[in-house]
């Protein structure tokens, strides 16, 4: 792809569903000393002997120096495709070095994943999952994001730059061992490749540091140097007289790329049907229930308000241009102020951070005050969001009374409901006060204040 002479493509993703018409746009960009003249290139989709399942001729065209070029258009039914499978798209010049290639993968377009009636699927180590293991059964375990207390913060895409200079997810990508046959459905290479981005990014790192020494995972987290730690995404162990599997990439909500979670789900569920399952790696039941313990719940998580019904309801930072990240001193960044009954007011310390997509007031040390009557009565809210993703953690207290830990606030955020007594009003002023436990700040996206 590093050429004076380097063919393109356009194409909406890498993963496709043998239900659909792969079509991607070509071009090349030529910066060599002259123009070519009357020039016609080719493509071809081959599988991984080379054979070529798909190919065609784009039309004689001339190549201009200094520019992009268009080819012509790229179309493949693949509804030949049965099985899973990994191919390669190349497009290139016949007789010349001239080309480039883009790996691809095509599943089986399937309906819902049902779960086998002799495998339990969980996303704790509860009751039922123990008593499944000490009858000889088998336990699929798929955690919910931010349920386990034992995770680290996951993605696809490795640490930039150091993260001794920025705070941010520990990973540098994964080692799979992609030989078993819990991946025979699932086509990868060793490592990472387009195909895992979007499971990734909807992942947690299981930490397995006190499993034995010998003890790999099916899918490890290779950790930035820092930290050395060994991070799971899926392992198998028998456990008492039963197997269990242990996944902490969220394959069960990815609604926006259900095909590649619902491939690796099935490839998952076919082995362990298999008898191969039961003769898995042992681990001590202590070491596994020490491993899944659940994190405690912070009591003030909430629902989302019925914003409706707020007196006071301010958006942070949400009148001041979204684009390319920036921070803002907190009054040249305007809120956007959907509610302020009269006899209400706010004050935030901290700053202003401005994306792409929202706005957020931040601090290592933010606090919020609201000044209301004395005789006020209701609910505060506040939603943390983490914008970026930075694996941030916050203590929090309100109006002086200690609220506990917020272990993480990350992708979707979180609402924390606070219950205001007239006596927590009487001086006239309602403070939340976020203390940074975790990450690079406390963030918070937005303020709403409820009478009762």
């Amino acid at each position: 792809f590093c050429s004076e002479t380097v063919p393109l493509i356009r194409m909406p993703g890498f993963v496709y569903t043998n239900d659909q018409v792969l079509k991607a746009d070509a071009e090349i960009a030529h910066y060599g000393p002259k123009n070519l003249e009357d020039q016609q290139l080719q493509w071809r989709i081959v599988n991984k002997k080379g054979k070529a399942l798909y190919s065609g001729t784009f039309p004689v065209t001339d190549i201009f120096t200094g520019s992009s070029t268009e080819l012509g258009s790229i179309e493949a039914d693949l509804s030949k495709i049965r099985q899973p499978i990994q191919l390669q798209m190349e497009v290139f010049l016949p007789g010349t070095s001239v080309a480039n290639s883009w790996k691809i993968w095509v599943y089986p377009a399937q309906d819902e994943v049902k779960i086998p009636e002799d495998i339990l699927l969980t996303s704790v180590l509860d009751d039922r999952a123990l008593e499944t293991l000490q009858k000889g059964g088998k336990v699929l375990v798929i955690s919910e994001p931010e349920t386990l207390e034992n995770v680290e913060l996951a993605r696809w895409n490795p640490v930039f730059w150091s993260n001794q200079l920025f705070s941010q997810p520990k990973m540098m990508g994964i080692l799979c061992n992609n030989d078993h046959p819990a991946l025979n459905l699932f086509p990868t290479a060793s490592h990472s490749d387009w195909q895992w981005r979007n499971l990734l990014d909807q992942s947690e790192a299981l930490i397995i540091d006190n499993t034995p020494p010998g003890f790999r995972p099916i899918i490890q987290f290779v950790p930035d140097f820092n930290y050395n730690q060994k991070l799971s995404a899926l392992l198998e162990a028998r456990v008492g007289k039963g197997a269990l599997m242990i996944c902490t990439i969220d394959l069960l909500n990815n609604v926006a790329h259900p095909e590649t979670a619902n491939q690796l789900l099935r490839s998952v569920l076919s082995y362990m049907q298999s008898k191969q399952f039961m003769s898995a790696p042992e681990l001590d039941l202590e070491l596994v229930k020490d491993l899944l313990k659940v994190a405690p719940k912070m009591a003030s998580v909430s629902d989302a308000p019925d914003a409706a019904r707020a007196i006071v309801h301010i958006d942070a930072g949400a009148q001041s241009a979204l684009g390319p990240a920036k921070v803002w001193n907190v009054n040249d960044a305007p809120d956007e102020i959907i509610a302020l009954k009269e006899g209400f007011s706010y004050a935030v310390d901290g700053s202003v951070w401005v994306g792409h997509s929202q706005s957020v007031w931040f601090n290592d040390h933010l606090k919020i005050r609201v000044t209301c009557p004395p005789a006020f009565k209701g609910s505060f809210y506040v939603y943390m969001n983490d914008p970026n993703s930075e694996g941030r953690a916050a203590h929090i207290f309100f109006c002086g009374l200690d609220k506990g830990p917020l272990l993480r606030y990350d992708r979707k955020g979180v609402w924390l409901r606070f219950e205001v007594s007239p006596e927590m009003a009487q001086s006239g002023e309602l403070l939340f006060d976020a203390r940074k436990d975790a990450g690079p700040n406390v963030t918070v996206q937005e303020l709403i204040l409820i009478a009762e």
